[in-house]
């Protein structure tokens, strides 16, 4: 290939392959916006401005050991197929069934490079070892045999009243707070003694103290480092744990319904497809027009993806479910990976409603990150504040 190049684009194509080895056996991998940040840092002669996609490829192409993935990821030949499993979490954990062919297949159309995976039994070992919890079942894919996500019934979020109470944050002692206490203190000297307080003080090492401060440094620092963080929360609290986080930590809230359907109404209006149609089409999946909706989907899909990213923030993902009915969950495995690049996010944290297991419309969500309850003891700002309830006798 080089031979057919101007010596200075030879060289500039043998310092790409350098680079794109480089890349290529860094643990984690980079993300798709990485890889091109640091290819531009190799300088081209002058006058060649080359688009990323074939900046990309020239790198690889030049390379001797990197392999160019269908994201424009740059990662080793002959990668061990594990891992090659992992980094398909985006295009495989979306799906509620996969025939053994279509599991590699997917794995094979994102990295055709790496190592095939192995066959049963040790796929259903390299399955798990990914955190992707399907299960084998004979009789499903009409009997041909598939792994299968399981389902998990879970509530819907409602808009019924909360009945926990917010506690006020407390001033340090040198604030308001601390005077106040200070004042009614000196009262209650000079004019016998005072009413006993509603509270007692909150204790340092009471265990909903520390498990709501716990939870909030950890908030903080995946503010700091820039984080993919997945948060469930009851869901009766779900609303009002959204607004805390923004208000609390001015996080970007971002209504992924919204803006899905928002998208399909713009994509449907500009090809002239009528609206009603997609909603009777959407309430049933047997209807001879589902296909064409899919269709629909996949043409307003690089729309969605556009409106998901905030670029430079930290957002908050909320009523999220909406991904797996359109099989679009990979789209958060992207955000995930735009993290920290030139025009990606800072940071994103997905709220989810829900009791322990972070799920989105019963399914795992597949996407490498930290992981987080939020307890009522947060909710009601224990860890922040000056006394407790009394207890009701």
């Amino acid at each position: 290939m080089l031979a057919f190049l101007t010596p200075e684009l030879a060289d500039y194509a043998i310092r790409l392959g350098r680079a794109a080895d480089r890349l290529a056996t860094e643990e984690p991998l980079a993300s798709p916006g990485q890889v091109i940040e640091r290819l531009r840092t190799v300088v081209p002669p002058a006058g060649t401005a080359l688009p990323d996609p074939r900046l990309v490829r020239l790198a690889a192409a030049a390379s001797h050991a990197a392999a160019l993935s269908s994201r424009l990821e740059l990662y080793p030949r002959g990668m061990e197929s594990l891992r090659a499993l992992k980094l398909s979490l985006g295009a495989v954990s979306g799906a509620k069934e996969l025939t053994e062919a279509q599991l590699r297949e997917r794995v094979a159309s994102r990295y055709p490079l790496a190592q095939p995976l192995p066959p049963r039994p040790a796929l259903d070992g390299e399955l798990r070892a990914a955190g992707l919890p399907f299960t084998f079942d004979p009789a499903a894919a009409a009997g041909q045999g598939a792994f299968v996500a399981p389902v998990v019934e879970r509530p819907s979020v409602t808009s019924g009243s909360s009945l926990l109470a917010r506690h006020p944050t407390a001033l340090s002692a040198g604030g308001a707070a601390g005077g106040a206490a200070s004042g009614a203190a000196g009262g209650a000297a000079g004019s016998g003694p005072s009413p006993t307080p509603r509270g007692a003080l909150l204790s340092r090492t009471d265990p909903e103290f520390a498990d709501a401060r716990a939870f909030e440094d950890r908030l903080t620092r995946a503010l700091q480092n820039g984080s993919f963080l997945q948060l469930v929360v009851d869901p009766r609290f779900y609303e009002r744990t959204a607004d805390e986080l923004c208000h609390r930590f001015g996080v970007q809230r971002i209504d992924v319904e919204e803006i899905v359907i928002a998208a399909l109404r713009e994509t449907a209006a500009a090809l002239d497809v009528d609206w009603n149609l997609v909603v009777v089409t959407d309430a049933d999946r047997s209807s001879p027009d589902w296909q064409n909706l899919r269709l629909l989907v996949e043409r307003a899909r690089p729309l969605i993806a556009a409106r998901l990213v905030a670029p430079g923030a930290t957002s908050l993902l909320v009523y999220a479910d909406i991904l797996v009915r359109f099989e679009l969950k990979g789209l958060l495995a992207d955000l995930q990976q735009q993290i920290g690049t030139k025009t990606g996010p800072h940071g994103v944290w997905l709220l989810v409603p829900g009791s322990h297991a972070i799920l989105l419309d019963g399914q795992p969500v597949g996407v490498p990150g930290q992981q987080g309850i939020v307890s009522e003891a947060w909710l009601q700002n224990l860890h922040r504040a000056a006394r407790t309830l009394a207890a009701t006798p």
